[in-house]
Formats: C-alpha cells, sequence, structure tokens
C-alpha cells in the first residue's frame, strides 16, 4: 500500500487519538488485522511491537519513540485528536510505503526503528517502587 505524501504522526496512536476515535480506528481497521487500513477516508498503518512494556524506541537519526499500548503506528497528522509539540510528525514528499519485519518498522525511506532495541524508562526498572511512591518494606 501506497501512503499519498503529506504530513504524518507516527508512534504510539493512543498518544495522539481520544478514548472513542481509537476505539472507532480499531473498529475500522478489525484491530488492525486488515490488509488495507482506512480511518475517516485516510490510510492508517500500525503493528505490534516487539516488547511488551512501557518502553521508548529510537530512530536512526535518535528520535524517541513512547510506546505505552504496544501498537506503534503511522496517521496523517491533521488524524491527531490530541496534539503536543513533542509529536513525532514527519514530512513525506512523495508516495512511501511502510513495513514491519522481525522487530524493525520502516517508514519510507525517511525513518526506520527497530523495537528490538528498548529504553524502559528508570520508573519501571524497580519493581519494588514503580511509581514512585517510595513505600518502606518495614513499616
Amino acid at each position: 500500500m501506497l501512503f499519498p505524501a503529506g504530513k504524518y504522526y507516527i508512534g504510539d496512536l493512543t498518544s495522539v487519538m481520544t478514548d472513542n476515535n481509537y476505539v472507532n480506528l480499531l473498529e475500522n481497521t478489525n484491530f488492525f488485522q486488515n490488509k488495507y487500513m482506512t480511518f475517516k477516508g485516510e490510510y492508517v498503518w500500525a503493528h505490534k511491537v516487539a516488547s511488551d512494556c512501557d518502553t521508548y524506541f529510537y530512530d536512526e537519526n535518535d528520535n524517541e519513540y513512547c510506546v505505552t499500548s504496544d501498537i506503534m503506528g503511522i496517521i496523517p497528522a491533521s488524524l491527531r485528536d490530541i496534539k503536543d509539540d513533542d509529536d513525532n510528525i514527519i514530512e513525506f514528499h512523495r508516495e512511501f510505503e511502510v513495513s514491519y519485519l522481525d522487530g524493525v518498522f520502516h517508514f519510507g525511506d525517511k525513518v526506520t526503528i527497530d523495537t528490538n532495541k528498548e529504553d524502559v524508562p528508570e520508573y519501571f526498572e524497580d519493581d519494588d517502587d514503580a511509581f514512585g511512591l517510595g513505600h518502606d518494606d518495614d513499616n
């Protein structure tokens, strides 16, 4: 499937869509199982990442992609309901393809993200105090 040129968000789709729109997206794409996925008349695409935790991944230019839903995808930037200055918006100047193979995402020739290499946030590394609550086991 060829995506048309334009501006796209790449990352965890749950961070840029309201719950209601994300549920509609899941239903429209058969939970990202359809070969050709569209939402609101636009091409979209998503795939499960290689790990199962809140993780940061990096592309070849060290841009950071936080994934908390275990799904990474691409949607036209205009479909975002929730917008942040830190969103990974990439402009593609010509048609492009997306693919996933063995944990590696390719978004055209602009972005490659290897989800086999992860960076787990510090607050998840210590299971004893995962949420920074400072509980003392001696009490």
